[in-house]
């Protein structure tokens, strides 16, 4: 199946500026700029924040909480690990995956600097310092009243690994009233409609794709961090794998992953348990 990516929106940390500066953590910007902003650096600087009571917790995975494990693709990407591969063998008890599952039970078990099972936070409300999501999602900073900012994923044991989540428009061929589909189709993604959805959605067109012609529809971001966070993204990013068995496969790996959340957990046993687990759906695809 081939679609159309209206979006293709890459993920970021965004950041109060406020919180960590009262916490005596570093500013994500500047570590950026120094070379040094790590997943290690953000788990510090999110510690900082937890310890010092500056905000409730550090660090908020957007629309996680423990279910949709997919928003973890960040932490696994950094660490070089991946659910599945091309050949749609199960990945999860890649040593790898164990690192970057251990990485995040660290923030939340030891360190407390990131929602346990069963906790919530709301970055937009002031409870969390940091915040990962899409750039397609920053439509609240809008209204608040402390100073943020924005910087790219950080770089971990794989190096620099973006991440990107998108979209896709396409037509059935097998569909009714296939001639009005197509046309609604090509209405939709030529240069006019593409520059509108580029208002809330990273275009695809590269005419498109620059930090001035990103500007013009996003205020809430400067020209730089249009340019760093969306534009240089996208061009190293990857996109989040997909199955033509998702559904089925996203909800067992859901389930397995339950019992690694929990302090005392076997991390490693849990992901070779799951493997085991999704490897049929992987093999046939359903």
């Amino acid at each position: 199946m081939y679609a159309y990516p209206f979006s293709s929106s890459p993920f970021a940390v965004f950041y109060n500026a406020d919180v960590l500066a009262k916490a005596g953590a570093a500013d994500p910007a500047e570590l950026v700029a120094d070379g040094a902003w790590t997943w290690d650096a953000l788990a510090e600087a999110a510690k900082k924040v937890t310890d010092a009571k500056a905000a409730r917790f550090g660090l908020v995975i957007h629309e996680f909480e423990y279910k949709q494990w997919d928003r973890l693709y960040p932490i696994m990407g950094a660490y070089g690990a991946a659910p599945w591969t091309p050949d749609d063998a199960c990945g999860f008890s890649d040593p790898k995956m164990t690192d970057a599952i251990d990485f995040l039970r660290s923030m939340a078990f030891t360190d407390r600097s990131t929602p346990a099972p069963g906790e919530q936070a709301d970055f937009f409300s002031g409870e969390s310092a940091m915040v990962i999501f899409q750039v397609s999602k920053i439509g609240p900073l809008a209204d608040v009243n402390w100073k943020w900012g924005t910087v790219p994923l950080p770089s971990g044991p794989a190096g620099d690994r973006q991440v990107i989540g998108q979209a896709g428009l396409g037509v059935f061929a097998k569909g009714r009233n296939l001639d009005l589909a197509k046309e609604f189709f090509l209405y939709s993604t030529n240069t006019e409609n593409a520059a509108k959805l580029a208002r809330f959605f990273p275009p695809p067109r590269a005419s498109l794709l620059t930090a001035e012609t990103l500007a013009e529809t996003n205020p809430l971001l400067s020209k730089d961090q249009l340019q760093e966070v969306i534009v240089d993204s996208l061009k190293s990013g990857t996109v989040r794998p997909g199955h033509t068995g998702y559904a089925q496969l996203s909800e067992q790996t859901r389930a397995g992953l339950d019992a690694a959340w929990k302090p005392k957990a076997d991390t490693r046993k849990v992901l070779r348990d799951l493997c085991t687990s999704i490897q049929p759906i992987l093999r046939t695809g359903s």
